[in-house]
C-alpha cells in the first residue's frame, strides 16, 4: 500500500510545529538540573584588593533575587546587589555597612546570612570586626524592595573588651574575653524578624605558660520589629552542656526559621554520637514577646544506618505550615579523621515527631564541603538538596526529592570549578545558585548568579 502526502499540508504542518516549539517554555522542556540560564556576574567591577567570597542568595514571590557577599580580606565589608527574575541586574554592589573596614576574624560561610519575606523586605546578618583591637560583633541590616536600607546597622551583639588577669603574683597572666559568631536570620511576612547566633568565652596564657582556650559555649537569639528595634533583650537558648560543638570549628551551631504562626524556630545540634547513640537536634521555638515558647523540643535521628554519626554542619527548613526538613553532614565517630561522610535527610512534625525514616543523600565518594549545604523547599511541594562537592575538583552538586523523601533524581553536578555555592527556590519552582570562581591570574576571583531547572 503506498501513502501519498500533500507537500504543501506537510510544509504547513512543519511550520506550525516550528512556531509551537519556539513559543514553548524552555523550562518545560529541560530536564531537572538543566541551566536556564548562562552565568551572570554578580559583581559590578572588581576593586582592587577585594577577594568576593561567601556568597548568599534569597528570592521573594516577586522573582527578585539578592546576593550578599563578602567583599575580600583587603577592604572588608558586605555588599549586597538585586536582580530580577530573568538575573537582569537591578542594582550595583551597594555596601551595607560602609565604616566597618576591618574584615571579621576567621571569616567563613558562617560570617553571612540573609532571609527575605515574601513583601520583598531582605535582613541581612553579618559577623564584623569594627574595631581591630577587639573581638568580632553581630550585626543586622534591613533591605527594602527598592533598594534602600536603615541609616544605619543594628547591633544585635557585641563583643565585650578581653580582660586581663594575673594569678599569684605576675606570672601567669590570662586574657579572658568572649566571641560572637555563626549570625543566622529569619523574617516573617509582617517584617519582624530574628536572630540567632554563637557566643564562646576563652581564656588564654599569655605569659608563663602555653596558651590555653576554653569556656562557656551558648547559642542566643533575639528579635526585632520591623522597622528595627528589639522586641525582646537576647535569650539564651543553649548553653556548653547542652552543645555539640562541630568537629570543624567553623561549622554553624544554630539555625533559625521563620514559621507561619509568628514565631521563630531555632535549631541546633545537642548531642555528639558516640559508641553507636543517637545524634539529637534540638528544637526551640520563639513567641511573638521575643522569649522562649515551651520547652525544647528533641529531634531524634535514627534508623538505615544514622544511628553512631556525629554532626558537622546541618541545614533545617520549614515547609507545609510548619513541618521540618532537616538534613545534616555527619560523620562515623568510629572512624573521625577519614570519615566516611553522609548527608542525611529527613523530615519532622512541627512538635518535633519523624515523619520519615531518613533518607541517605550523598556518600563518601560524593564528598560535602562543611557549612555549603542547602535545603531547598520547592513550590510545587518536592524537596532540593545542594552542596559542595571535593571530589575530583570543586563543585556543586544537587538532588530533588519528593515530598515523602523518595528521590526523584540522582545526584547531578550543576557547576564545576567552583569555591563557594548558596542555593534558593525561586517563585517559578528553578534553583537559583550563586557560586565563587577559584582565584587564578591573572584573572581575579568572580562570583556568579545562575538559573536551573527544579523538579
Amino acid at each position: 500500500m503506498k501513502i501519498y502526502f500533500n507537500r504543501q499540508i506537510l510544509a504547513q504542518a512543519c511550520l506550525l510545529l516550528a512556531a509551537t516549539i519556539s513559543t514553548y517554555p524552555l523550562s518545560t522542556l529541560a530536564a531537572p538540573g538543566d541551566p536556564l540560564s548562562a552565568p551572570v556576574e554578580v559583581l559590578a567591577q572588581v576593586m582592587a584588593g577585594a577577594s568576593p567570597q561567601y556568597p548568599e542568595v534569597t528570592t521573594d514571590r516577586f522573582g527578585q533575587t539578592r546576593v550578599a557577599w563578602y567583599r575580600g580580606v583587603t577592604i572588608g565589608s558586605l555588599a549586597v546587589r538585586r536582580f530580577s527574575s530573568d538575573l537582569t541586574p537591578l542594582s550595583g554592589d551597594v555596601v551595607v555597612d560602609p565604616a566597618m573596614r576591618q574584615p571579621a576574624s576567621g571569616s567563613s560561610n558562617t560570617s553571612v546570612a540573609v532571609a527575605t519575606n515574601r513583601t520583598g523586605v531582605s535582613v541581612l546578618a553579618y559577623r564584623a570586626r569594627a574595631d581591630e583591637r577587639f573581638g568580632d560583633s553581630i550585626y543586622a541590616q534591613i533591605i527594602r524592595p527598592d533598594g534602600s536600607m536603615l541609616p544605619s546597622p543594628i547591633l544585635v551583639a557585641e563583643t565585650p573588651r578581653p580582660r586581663y588577669e594575673a594569678l599569684e603574683g605576675l606570672l601567669p597572666i590570662f586574657e579572658t574575653g568572649s566571641s560572637t559568631m555563626n549570625p543566622r536570620v529569619a523574617i516573617d511576612d509582617s517584617g519582624e524578624f530574628a536572630v540567632a547566633w554563637t557566643d564562646q568565652e576563652f581564656s588564654t596564657i599569655l605569659v608563663g605558660g602555653s596558651g590555653i582556650e576554653g569556656g562557656r559555649t551558648r547559642v542566643l537569639a533575639r528579635r526585632y520589629r520591623s522597622d528595627g528595634t528589639a522586641i525582646s533583650d537576647a535569650i539564651v537558648l543553649a548553653r556548653r552542656s547542652d552543645l555539640a560543638l562541630p568537629l570543624n570549628s567553623i561549622a554553624d551551631t544554630a539555625q533559625i526559621l521563620s514559621t507561619s504562626d509568628g514565631r521563630f524556630a531555632v535549631v541546633f545540634a545537642s548531642g555528639i554520637a558516640l559508641g553507636g547513640l543517637r545524634t539529637p537536634f534540638t528544637l526551640q521555638y520563639i513567641d511573638r514577646n521575643g522569649v522562649a515558647d515551651g520547652l525544647p523540643i528533641k529531634l531524634e535521628t535514627g534508623g538505615d544506618g544514622a544511628n553512631g554519626l556525629s554532626v558537622i554542619d546541618f541545614r533545617p527548613a520549614i515547609v507545609d505550615g510548619g513541618q521540618i526538613l532537616l538534613a545534616w553532614l555527619a560523620e562515623n565517630p568510629r572512624d573521625r579523621f577519614v570519615g566516611p561522610q553522609t548527608v542525611i535527610l529527613q523530615r519532622y512534625s512541627r512538635i518535633g515527631r519523624p515523619l520519615t525514616r531518613p533518607a541517605r543523600v550523598a556518600e563518601r565518594s560524593q564528598i560535602p564541603i562543611c557549612c555549603t549545604l542547602r535545603v531547598i523547599p520547592f513550590p510545587n511541594g518536592a524537596i532540593g538538596i545542594t552542596w559542595q562537592d571535593s571530589s575530583d575538583g570543586f563543585k556543586v552538586r544537587a538532588r530533588y526529592y519528593a515530598a515523602d523523601l523518595s528521590p526523584l533524581t540522582e545526584s547531578f553536578v550543576l557547576v564545576n570549578g567552583t569555591t563557594d555555592a548558596s542555593a534558593v527556590a525561586d517563585a517559578n519552582g528553578n534553583l537559583v545558585v550563586a557560586y565563587g570562581t577559584p582565584d587564578s591570574m591573572p584573572q581575579p576571583r568572580q562570583l556568579y548568579l545562575q538559573r536551573f531547572q527544579g523538579p
